[in-house]
């Protein structure tokens, strides 16, 4: 459901859907527990070619099915089905709209920009090294990441572009309406940024892999090391930046 506050024109604005990203894990019908196996993998997302064990070449093709769409070693490796992949991978990206998103758009908003978001992820840059085994079974595999910085300035860019449009508009205006025109903006500066993208400097990331408690022969990953990953690849923080200022000055 969305929910919307008046600003202080009286105008519908957009309000943040709090959906906890564990949740949205749970609801993908794609896997996120990996079938513990012996094989290898050459890791060649940047830098030198490194020759991975099983555990991170899970990370590395959870990845590469959400930057590069590269599905057939994510589906190996997951014993997943190739086409359920391909249609899940989609839709996960859908969801990582609703739950990490400030504004909400429609539907048919969120299909279309969802295209624009697997554009983005396809320019981000990382590189998993090989595990690290835990006292207690777990296994560490650190991801350096070169963080995309590409919403910070779309938003502000948009946001400037949005207030200008608004003030042409009736106060009784569809707020779903203002949100999609919100990404309409949004979008376009996204695209400029694809043109010439911008990296912070690299930072490592420690994935965790556990045990299942239900199936020894299972792993799962830590709660928050997907969330953790997504927010190492791009920026996704500028979102909840520009709430907590529009709240700022709307006290």
């Amino acid at each position: 459901m969305k929910q919307f506050k008046k600003d202080k024109q009286g105008t519908a604005s957009p309000r943040k859907m709090c959906i906890a990203v564990l949740l949205l894990l749970i609801l993908m019908s794609m896997s996120l527990s990996a079938c513990s196996s012996s094989s290898k993998d050459t890791n060649n997302a940047s830098g030198p070619a490194v020759e991975l064990d099983t555990e991170a070449n899970y990370v590395k093709t959870y990845l590469d099915a959400l930057c590069k769409q590269d599905y057939e070693p994510y589906a190996k490796a997951y014993d997943a089905s190739l086409n359920e992949v391909k249609e899940d991978v989609p839709e996960y990206i859908k969801g990582i709209i609703e739950s990490e998103f400030t504004y909400i758009p429609s539907d048919t908003m969120i299909t279309a920009f969802a295209k624009t978001l697997q554009k983005l992820f396809g320019k981000c840059r990382y590189t998993v090294s090989p595990s690290v085994q835990n006292e207690d079974g777990s296994y560490s595999i650190p991801v350096s990441i070169e963080k995309f910085s590409v919403f910070k300035t779309s938003l502000e860019k948009a946001e400037k572009d949005y207030d200008a449009w608004k003030k042409q508009q009736s106060d009784d205006m569809d707020a779903d309406a203002m949100t999609d025109k919100y990404y309409e903006f949004i979008t376009k500066y996204c695209e400029e940024e694809l043109k010439n993208p911008k990296y912070e400097d690299a930072a490592t990331i420690t994935v965790t892999l556990s045990i299942s408690e239900e199936d020894e022969n299972v792993y799962e990953y830590g709660d928050e090391d997907i969330n953790s990953l997504l927010y190492g690849l791009i920026d996704l923080s500028a979102w909840d930046e520009l709430v907590d200022e529009n709240e700022e000055e709307a006290e």
